[in-house]
């Protein structure tokens, strides 16, 4: 199994089971846990990306790497664990938790209240928080936000492991 798949694996199931355990625990509705577990995904996201390329690097290309490969590398390990995020997303949603979408759309509300945006004002944004909150629409989101958090994080470790072979010719 090359790299970028075994490290895609991890960085799509990882957080995946983060999840399911939380969910476990009973502790999926709480924002405080909510707000725990995107910072541990988060830096199960930097981990497997940073070991994932420096693999690439050390145990494939012989301990060089360029900085374009590093990040291809990385963008690949992101591509394939996005995708297995987002079908453990779906899962979730239609399975697992299934009323987790209206929860979230009551946290919505309750943090309107909470900063002291009029009732009026609340009733009017309500529908369009419903029309963001479909589970096509937190879908996409999901994708999209992966991707370009996945893709800073590679950003950023492919500058750090990037080591050009000194026995290259430059042309």
């Amino acid at each position: 199994m090359s790299n970028t798949v075994k490290y895609g694996l991890f960085y799509g199931i990882l957080p995946a089971v983060l999840m399911l355990i939380i969910y476990a625990l009973g502790m999926n509705r709480e924002m405080s846990v909510q707000n725990y577990t995107q910072w541990i995904s988060l830096a199960i996201y930097c981990a497997v990306l940073f070991l994932g390329i420096r693999a690439e690097r050390d145990d494939v290309l012989g301990g060089y790497i360029k900085f374009g490969k590093a990040f291809g590398t990385g963008f690949k390990i992101v591509l394939i664990g996005t995708v297995i995020g987002t079908l453990m997303s779906l899962l979730y949603f239609i399975v697992i938790d299934p009323g987790y979408r209206d929860h979230l759309i009551l946290l919505q509300e309750q943090k309107m209240i909470d900063s002291g945006t009029p009732p009026e004002q609340i009733e009017a944004s309500m529908p369009y928080v419903e029309k963001f909150m479909t589970l096509p629409m937190m879908m996409v989101f999901s994708v999209v936000g992966s991707l370009l958090i996945g893709s800073v994080i590679t950003l950023i470790s492919s500058a750090i492991l990037k080591k050009e072979d000194p026995n290259e010719m430059v042309g």
